[in-house]
């Protein structure tokens, strides 16, 4: 199999894995609170409910941003590996989607014969458009071979008057 992202070829699932997954595509997301709080939990003192993102948002000591990193780190680990997973068992035609990103999966054998056909194409229009301009040249020869007679013959009958 091949993928296809943003126009790119790849081969290797870990490639694409790279190229789509980045490292700050986390950074504004509104679930981090939740996060931090199904992760550490909250605690309960004389019947007041306190939050382990109120907690150490309140502390000031840098843990924030160090949750944060592990945040980030926790939710694309999480996106490669679903995504390689889709990717490993998805088949010719497909569009998987991570990140921000579509990855197209083609066949190998689809691909190579698109990528001839492609070629062949293109191939085709330029020599189509080479015979037009050899076509056009030939044309425009014939015209002043006219114009070239036309004129010879009009100095033969005046030099000869």
């Amino acid at each position: 199999m091949k993928f296809i992202v943003d126009g790119e070829t790849f081969e290797d699932i870990e490639a694409v894995l790279d190229y789509c997954i980045s490292d700050d595509y986390y950074d504004d997301d509104d679930y981090f609170e939740e996060w931090v709080n199904e992760t550490y939990g909250s605690i309960e003192i004389a019947g007041d409910t306190y939050y382990a993102y109120d907690i150490i948002d309140n502390a000031g000591d840098g843990n924030m941003n160090y949750l944060h990193e592990r945040y980030n780190e926790d939710k694309n680990d999480n996106d490669r590996d679903e995504t390689r997973y889709q990717l490993e068992h998805a088949s010719d035609g497909d569009e998987i989607y991570c990140q921000n990103y579509v990855i197209k999966v083609v066949d190998d054998k689809d691909y190579d014969e698109e990528d001839e056909n492609e070629n062949s194409s293109r191939l085709e229009d330029v020599r189509r458009f080479v015979d037009e301009q050899k076509l056009i040249e030939q044309q425009k020869k014939e015209t002043d071979k006219q114009n070239e007679d036309a004129v010879m013959t009009l100095f033969q009958v005046i030099s000869c008057s």
